[in-house]
């Protein structure tokens, strides 16, 4: 890889010699989300986000189809949406907090892993956000099994397009 932290840009190659620049700065990201022409799928990347996410999924998109549906949510990201999940999401919060002072998650003196701690809250803010269902994953230590699905259904995704793309599993 190769890394320019004045020009905000990373190059490096993926498997089978495939080209990639990638953006460091915020400033960057936005322009290249904005402008669609920026935005080529690889094909074989491609082929398995279209198995994993359906080959209309939103971070697939390109072209006039990707600024359709970017006109689109931009909506749902408008203050008067964002305010009206603030309850949902300090529930989330609170009952994240109560778990970790008992210790639900570990002993903070002793370590947690709190990737996986927020990883589980997004869960839930995304549950009660986007479903009006909170899936509990704050409030245990087990997994619960829509954590699970999504820990699973992501590290197959990657496995199948970055780590073994041409292998006849990933198919």
């Amino acid at each position: 890889a190769d890394a320019n932290p004045e020009t905000g840009l990373c190059s490096f190659w993926m498997p089978l010699g495939l080209p990639v620049i990638s953006v460091l700065k915020a400033d960057h990201a936005r322009k290249v989300l904005n402008a669609s022409s920026h935005r080529k799928p690889i094909k074989l990347i491609a082929k398995h986000m279209d198995a994993f996410l359906g080959p209309k999924a939103l971070v697939t998109l390109v072209g006039d189809e990707w600024k359709v549906h970017r006109r689109l949510i931009t909506h749902a990201f408008k203050y008067a949406h964002l305010k009206a999940m603030t309850s949902d999401i300090n529930s989330v919060s609170t009952e994240l907090i109560e778990s970790l002072k008992v210790g639900i998650h570990g002993n903070i003196n002793s370590g947690i892993n709190v990737v996986d701690i927020m990883k589980k809250a997004t869960l839930d803010v995304i549950g009660l956000t986007s479903f009006n269902h909170n899936f509990k994953c704050c409030s245990t230590n087990d997994v619960p099994e829509m954590a699970s699905a999504f820990r699973y259904l992501l590290s197959e995704n990657s496995r199948r397009s970055f780590e073994n793309p041409l292998s006849p599993l990933s198919y």
